[in-house]
């Protein structure tokens, strides 16, 4: 009797789809809030022994398919790329144990499809459903920053960044590169669906839908994603045409002289929808690309930085790589990690592959690709009925759409999109009919090696997850309240859980050196503190020997513990690996001075002001004659985009009483920082500097600071600032006493003090702090280079 799937199966197919793209297979929750980690396992088990029972109970037949060798090449590239670098095995293993992941969920698929528990269609349904609940999100993201945008005047408008990069939408995906990704999977699927629609209602509706997926794919403003769905509905154009056998013009004359007016109507409106959304992204991307060339704007991707870092990593180790998930350790030698952010991947897949697995990873890569549009040729070929092949089609178009993309980008590091691909690849390339393994030996085997990484999974994600419960723990303690010690503690118990995670030791040694420089501890006090944290960064370099800011961390913990030798060294390290990180190099010329090698001091002095002309605001110019007389000698560069643009040429030249230079830079501001929140700041200070006193005018130019910094577009709080621009006003009204204490009121917001706590937790997932975590011990401005100048001058006009 023919197994007939099961609804309950495809049921909770689609439920477990929707609670991946909600909450479970996202950046920000499932990969790295233990709590949501602890429930993906415990979903793991859960589905890994009803499948098993099911597979005993129902005398399940396993297979051995095409892609199944290509897996073998995969696991060989790592396996290889892990014995040739067990140094870094701590961090290869992340990676391992999601490929381990993605590797059962596609032998769990394959399982269910062959012994036809759920049907092929189930899978799009579900893709689809879940879909819907990402359009939903979306939606909602974009109806209301639509709204609060257009509800605001058109002065304060001004002073926001443009709408391409201020509503670009992410959902639950954090990223709006990602939500794109995850769009281009949707829109060939649903317009399939639109073609083998078999009521108009059903065709309305699944129109409405495409229609969707394609607005909120256009709002991601992803110029990548632009591109992959051309691509992808290219891909859905070319395979259709086929299809229908109107490959050829003259089949494609054919058929039109034989088509009924209903077809030709269908023909026209997705065809021409197809054609025109195709060629729209593209000219967009295009568009956006020239933009991009020609401004600042998104010009922090160095896409072409972290390709050649990624080509260098290759030449390096061209045979093995370095490892999954090593990508961002390699980077850093290669470019200044401060100023520049350490990124994960290479923002393309074969060039992580070539950078990570070497040529074998890339022959891994190839292959599968080869196998998968054979298989799914194949699969094509046996299908019989029409509407299924459309289908198939639409999987085909969107899993080449978002193949496409992982060429400009590698959004898969996320798991939910990475789930979605396997997905997409079971349901195009398992056959409908393929025979079972007949070997007795290979049929016990296959399963006990399921049940074997099953099992492994399971252990190991309980272990590393538990470790992460109390590092989570560590980071709110330590940061939200404020408790070193109970932050320690907890850290310690990581870290005895999992002694060879980098960024334990990274936080422990920031937490530590944070209270043993706290001015209210004495020195016997602190000294305990200063100890740990050195021992913690210590431990920290060995397993991450090229992260710049923890080696200048160093170098203040030695020269507090009386170690100057150990203390320059540490900083000279620093500035090697970062030559362009300003706070670095300035903390190494600091360090010079204090030890009087005075001329290797100047020159660096001078090597900071050149990589961070705008560094010159900081009050630590002031503090030592060598500093003095560096800065009275400096000539700031022109005013160039790079390194300084005509805001901090404004500043600068208040700073340096030139107040005419200082308007004439004013004037070339462009309007994202003339008119933003600082910018509007700095205009109230050079009115109040020409001399303006006229009440009716400062209180309007206030209004305009209050009204850009408190719209609900701000994606930060402003509040220093405003209290800053109150000072201003009451020093210009001769209200001295209520200047001083507004001034003191915006002293006590400190955003530097500690990392930005979501930085320093996706480092939890990523494996490295990209943060600002320079501690107290060194020379680092509490504030934003402006800020701190406006302070400091107000400061100097009271009196």
């Amino acid at each position: 009797m023919k197994k007939r799937p099961s609804l309950w199966t495809e049921l909770i197919l689609a439920l477990l789809c929707i609670y991946g793209v909600l909450s479970g297979a996202t950046m920000n929750a499932g990969m790295i809030n233990p709590r949501v980690q602890m429930v993906n396992l415990l979903l793991i088990g859960l589905i890994g022994v009803i499948w098993l029972l099911a597979r005993f109970r129902g005398h399940w037949r396993a297979h051995f398919l095409a892609l199944d060798g290509a897996a073998l090449l995969w696991a060989l590239a790592i396996l290889l790329s892990l014995l040739s670098n067990l140094d870094l095995w701590r961090r290869i293993a992340i990676g391992m144990w999601y490929a381990g992941l993605y590797a059962l969920v596609w032998a769990l698929i394959q399982d269910l499809l062959l012994n036809r528990v759920i049907r092929r269609q189930a899978i799009w349904d579900a893709l689809l459903l879940a879909g819907a609940v990402m359009i939903l999100l979306s939606l909602r993201e974009q109806l209301g920053q639509l709204q609060a945008y257009f509800s605001l005047s058109g002065e304060v408008r001004q002073g926001l960044p443009s709408l391409s990069d201020l509503i670009r939408l992410e959902a639950t995906t954090n990223n709006p590169n990602r939500l794109a990704t995850i769009m281009i999977g949707l829109l060939p699927l649903v317009l399939a669906r639109v073609w083998t629609a078999r009521t108009r209602l059903m065709r309305i509706g699944w129109s409405l839908y495409a229609f969707l997926v394609a607005e909120i794919l256009l709002f991601t403003f992803s110029r990548a994603g632009w591109l992959s769905a051309a691509a992808a509905l290219g891909f859905l154009g070319a395979l259709g045409l086929a299809q229908s056998g109107l490959i050829s013009p003259e089949r494609m004359r054919r058929w039109w002289a034989q088509a009924q007016g209903r077809e030709r109507m269908r023909f026209l409106i997705v065809g021409g929808v197809v054609s025109v959304v195709g060629i729209g992204l593209m000219i967009l991307a295009g568009l956006i690309a020239v933009k991009v060339s020609s401004s600042s704007i998104r010009a922090s991707d160095q896409r072409g930085v972290m390709y050649q870092t990624a080509l260098n990593l290759f030449g390096e180790k061209p045979i093995t790589g370095y490892g999954l998930f090593t990508f961002g350790r390699g980077q850093i030698r290669y470019d200044s990690m401060p100023p520049r952010q350490v990124h994960s991947h290479a923002h393309s897949l074969p060039l992580t592959i070539a950078a990570e697995l070497g040529l074998i990873g890339l022959a891994a890569l190839a292959l599968t690709a080869l196998v998968i549009a054979r298989a799914s040729w194949l699969n094509w070929r046996a299908l019989k009925d029409a509407r299924a092949r459309w289908m198939l089609i639409g999987g085909v178009s969107a899993l080449a759409g978002m193949g496409v993309h992982h060429l400009l980008d590698f959004t898969a590091l996320t798991a939910a999109i990475a789930l979605m691909a396997v997905l997409l690849a079971a349901s195009v390339t398992v056959p409908a009919n393929a025979p079972p393994l007949t070997s007795g030996l290979h049929h016990r085997t296959i399963p006990l090696l399921w049940v074997g990484l099953f099992g492994a999974l399971l252990i190991t994600g309980v272990i590393s997850t538990s470790a992460n419960a109390h590092y989570f723990a560590a980071l709110f303690k330590g940061f939200a309240e404020a408790d070193s010690d109970a932050a320690l503690t907890e850290l310690d118990q990581a870290i005895q859980r999992d002694p060879q995670m980098p960024a334990y030791y990274l936080v422990k040694g920031f937490l530590a050196a944070e209270a043993g420089f706290d001015p209210t501890r004495s020195p016997e006090q602190a000294q305990p503190y200063v100890r740990t944290a050195l021992e913690a960064y210590q431990r920290f370099t060995v397993l991450e020997p090229f992260f710049a800011p923890a080696w200048a961390n160093l170098g203040a913990l030695y020269e507090r513990l009386g170690e100057p030798e150990a203390a320059l060294e540490s900083l000279q390290r620093a500035v090697q690996i970062a030559p362009d990180g300003w706070e670095i190099v300035f903390n190494y010329a600091a360090i010079l001075e204090r030890q009087g090698q005075t001329e290797r001091a100047r020159e660096a002095y001078r090597r900071t002001l050149e990589v961070r002309p705008d560094s010159a605001l900081s009050s630590f110019w002031s503090t030592t004659p060598l500093r003095r007389e560096i800065l009275s000698a400096y000539e700031p560069p022109p005013t160039v985009s790079e390194k300084l643009n005509p805001y901090w040429s404004t500043l600068l030249s208040l700073k340096q009483g030139d107040l005419d230079e200082a308007l004439k830079h004013w004037e070339q501001c462009p309007p994202e920082l003339k008119y933003g929140v600082q910018g509007r700041v700095v205009n109230l200070v050079l009115a109040i500097t020409q001399g303006q006193t006229d009440p009716k005018s400062l209180d309007a130019l206030w209004e305009r600071v209050r009204a850009q910094a408190e719209t609900s577009l701000n994606k930060v709080s402003y509040e220093e600032w405003l209290d800053l621009a109150q000072a201003y006003l009451h020093f210009a009204q001769g209200e001295l006493d209520q200047a001083r204490a507004a001034l003191a009121k915006a002293k006590t917001v400190v955003p530097f003090i500690a990392p930005d706590l979501p930085e320093i937790i996706s480092s939890q997932f990523l494996r490295l702090g990209v943060g600002r975590i320079l501690i107290s011990g060194l020379e680092v401005p509490q504030w934003t280079l402006d800020f701190e100048y406006l302070v400091s001058r107000l400061e100097q006009q009271l009196p």
